[in-house]
């Protein structure tokens, strides 16, 4: 049978299912270069967030400044802002760090990328000969210059930011007021293919659907472009820049739907929100007021807000956008810790779930069906959506009843989301991984469905040369007909068999065997259909006695329906 469902359903768990928690479930690692530590934390929707196995661990002394998670969430790096250096290590299942590996000297940085399809990872130099220096990433997390790195030597960039599809390159700041553009190569190495002019260029950060890379401005430039990204790697800006009004603006997070923008600014001591249209055209929705030194931002799969406070109250804060005004409320303290600066904050990537292949049984009443999903693994939740409908059904049950409100053939899906709140999308935000995005984490079909006799009725019953067959139906179908005359018999199982000397001392039953040839009659929905019945099927005249009519309807798209029957006589 084909799975098909109509416009819109109703739920109703199976099995007494549960409805899955919005809390999410992420750890998270946010480098500390005051102390020379990175800090790890479990995060379960509630603050206090609990602190990793181990965490702070101090990898090496010289002051973290960035760090970066392979999307296997097993290998990652942090590297170092004064004593350039770049320091590999490995994460195990609990969280905690181990394995460190020897440190890659002579470069550095206060930024870097990984890359979203592949094991390489670009850092920007913080010493001569500065420039992008590459280093690819061995199963065992080691890591190894990569030929012709670094790249662009000379240039002291100040961000960087990879396109979700891996192809590009940015680098800002090399000369003062441009955006560099790099096309990336399979092996990773990178060249050069113009620039764009962006005054005061530094933070970064692409959209979701990499359509966009929004830049900051600096030293005096207090403004947020909206770059447009071509299938070239050109940039090309979506007027008008938004005034942020001071350029103590940090790092810059964009929600996973990639329509707002979350700018922690601390001399403004104030987070402001802004809405990015389908066209990348930048709008104020509001700001949140917050105390002095909030510094980065980053947001989660579910658009939970990450933020590194320094100084003074500093620590990691926690905030969840208002679902109506998009605007955050005021974070709270997830940890404290006493960084210097603010730092952008790693996620462990999430990796999605598996969702079982779709099928379909029909229930006992019109439009009603079961969904199973029963093959689905490594989810905390299975979102079960219709084409055309916004809304989405969230249970952590693998089966599920619907009850739709019309017929037809409507497209659904299963998704398989994990504690992360990651699927089958890929969440990348120009340097990290949020969600890697697994294929495997949403299955698609389509259910049509069958046409329903709701009633039937042969009136009078007792039939005459006034009788008719009336019939209502669910939607538009042909409905065939013959009659059946009953017959005695034994039951045998659950059916009702002709008796034999082998079965006679078993409990009666009647049988319906056909007694006509099929006879048919085209039908609409919602009307009572007609036509006109004396007992004659064809040239043959049924004998006298007692019947039931036989109805089964079919759709145009050879869908068949249960069948109906109704009584009656001829005399």
């Amino acid at each position: 049978m084909k799975l098909r469902l109509p416009i819109g359903f109703v739920l109703g768990c199976i099995c007494a299912a549960v409805l899955a928690s919005n809390a999410s479930a992420l750890q998270m690692y946010t480098p500390d270069y005051n102390d020379d530590q990175i800090i790890g934390i479990d995060f379960k929707g509630v603050a206090p967030a609990t602190a990793l196995p181990g965490s702070p661990w101090t990898i090496s002394n010289g002051g973290e400044w960035a760090i970066g998670i392979n999307r296997d969430g097993v290998r990652a790096v942090t590297s170092y802002g004064f004593t350039p250096s770049i320091k590999p290590f490995t994460i195990a299942a609990d969280g905690s760090i181990t394995s460190p590996q020897p440190t890659l000297v002579g470069t550095g940085g206060f930024a870097l990328a990984m890359s979203p399809t592949s094991d390489l990872v670009y850092f920007l130099g913080s010493s001569a000969p500065y420039g992008i220096t590459v280093a690819r990433q061995a199963a065992d997390g080691s890591l190894t210059y990569i030929p012709g790195s670094p790249f662009a030597s000379g240039g002291a960039f100040g961000d960087l930011a990879i396109t979700p599809d891996g192809k590009y390159l940015f680098a800002s700041g090399s000369p003062a007021g441009t955006v560099r553009r790099f096309s990336i190569a399979a092996d990773g190495s990178l060249t050069a293919i113009g620039s764009a002019t962006v005054a005061g260029a530094g933070v970064m950060q692409t959209s979701p659907d990499g359509r966009f890379l929004y830049v900051l401005g600096s030293s005096g430039n207090d403004f947020v472009h909206c770059l447009a990204i071509g299938s070239d790697g050109s940039l090309t800006e979506v007027p008008p820049a938004y005034d942020v009004g001071d350029s103590s603006t940090g790092k810059i997070a964009v929600s996973p739907n990639g329509s707002r923008l979350y700018l922690p600014n601390s001399n403004l001591d104030q987070i402001v929100t802004l809405a990015s249209s389908s066209t990348g055209v930048l709008s104020l929705v509001g700001s949140t007021p917050v105390p002095d030194d909030y510094e980065a931002a980053a947001a989660s799969a579910t658009g939970e807000l990450f933020f590194v406070r320094t100084n003074a109250g500093g620590g990691l804060y926690y905030s969840k956008p208002d679902p109506v005004t998009t605007i955050p409320p005021v974070p709270v303290q997830l940890v404290a810790e006493n960084w210097n600066y603010g730092t952008r904050t790693a996620f462990r990537p999430g990796t999605g779930g598996t969702a079982g292949a779709l099928k379909i049984t029909p229930n006992a009443k019109p439009l009603s069906f079961t969904l199973d999903a029963s093959g689905s693994t490594g989810f905390d939740r299975l979102d079960w959506s219709t084409g055309g409908i916004a809304e989405v059904t969230r249970t952590s049950a693998t089966r599920a009843k619907f009850d739709a409100p019309k017929p037809g053939v409507i497209p659904i899906s299963v998704k398989a989301v994990d504690s992360s709140g990651c699927a089958s999308d890929l969440l990348y935000t120009g340097q990290l991984f949020v969600c890697t995005g697994n294929p495997n984490a949403i299955k698609s079909a389509s259910y049509d469905t069958p046409p329903w006799i709701t009633s039937l009725k042969v009136s009078p019953s007792k039939v005459t040369s006034r009788t008719k067959i009336k019939f209502k139906l669910t939607e538009k179908a042909s409905v065939s007909f013959y009659a059946q005359k009953p017959l005695p018999g034994r039951t045998v199982g659950k059916s009702c068999k002709k008796q034999t000397s082998k079965n006679k001392k078993a409990k009666k039953c009647t049988r319906w065997v056909r007694a006509s040839k099929t006879f048919r009659k085209n039908g609409k929905a919602g009307r009572t259909n007609s036509v006109k019945f004396t007992g004659k099927v064809g040239k043959k005249r049924l004998a006298n006695g007692s019947y039931r009519l036989y109805a089964v309807a079919t759709d145009s798209a050879k869908g068949k329906g249960p069948a109906k029957t109704a009584r009656f006589r001829i005399k």
